[in-house]
């Protein structure tokens, strides 16, 4: 299991294991899971969580209580890429 990203007062933790995604609150239950065939990576941008699911694909994006937002394209992650957000070295 790998961690993305803890909830600014510790109360959840975003994490993925192999094709499972999931939130997980700060005591340990698993609030949702989703399955995302053939998952690459994924990382929290700002209130977002975006996901590669596979090479040449749109990047899914949802928000942190994962709920679909529309894809974005590599072109639209690359224009988010700054010092503090190096999104497309952790994506791609």
């Amino acid at each position: 299991m790998r961690l993305l990203s803890i909830g600014p007062d510790g109360d959840y933790a975003l994490a993925c294991d192999g094709d499972t995604l999931m939130r997980v609150s700060g005591a340990g239950d698993q609030q949702w899971s989703m399955e995302i065939p053939r998952l690459i990576d994924a990382a929290v941008v700002g209130e977002q969580l975006w996901v590669v699911a596979q090479e040449g694909a749109s990047v899914q994006r949802f928000d942190l209580r994962g709920n679909e937002l529309a894809p974005v394209s590599y072109t639209h992650l690359r224009a988010h890429e700054t010092d503090s957000y190096l999104v497309c070295r952790l994506l791609l």
